[in-house]
């Protein structure tokens, strides 16, 4: 996927409809890759994020895994710079059932509740009612975090 001009808090993502039930697994594990374009701009560690939707639907009912990216600096060929460990994505399910579980009584269910997972210095989100026996979408993006409500407290404002 290639994503120019990402504007301050704007995401772009590609989808794909399924019909699955993810309850047959621990985990969902995904490598992922950032790297600048071929035009010079500046792209540095941790100006954007990946992040991953299961759900229902995108709005409404999903969970939602979401990574800072490391960026793979260009004209190298050594593979842990282009695969660096803190790009690996892994999403243990468990957690994301226990994020809906732990919600507060009264959360509202149309905004989205979120925690930190610092185990992989991921954030954990889920909105609505989603159900993992039954993921009909799955999508995965980027996102250009906005400094003033990014959960990664970068500096980034561009």
């Amino acid at each position: 996927m290639a994503v120019c001009g990402l504007k301050d808090g704007d995401a772009r993502g590609a989808y794909r409809n399924i019909n699955f039930d993810m309850r047959m697994y621990k985990r969902l594990r995904m490598y992922v890759h950032a790297e600048a374009g071929p035009d010079g701009t500046a792209l540095n560690d941790d100006d954007m994020t990946c992040f991953i939707r299961l759900g229902n639907d995108f709005e409404n009912n999903y969970y939602e895994y979401e990574i800072p990216m490391k960026v793979t600096p260009w004209n190298t060929g050594d593979e842990d710079l282009i695969w660096p460990a803190q790009n690996n994505i892994d999403i243990e399910f468990r957690k994301l059932q226990n994020l809906k579980v732990e919600r507060p009584a009264g959360y509202p269910l149309f905004e989205e509740y979120e925690a930190m997972d610092s185990e992989y210095d991921a954030r954990l989100a889920v909105k609505g009612n989603p159900n993992l026996a039954n993921v009909v979408m799955v999508m995965v993006g980027v996102r250009n975090p906005d400094k003033d409500d990014n959960a990664f407290d970068s500096d980034d404002d561009g």
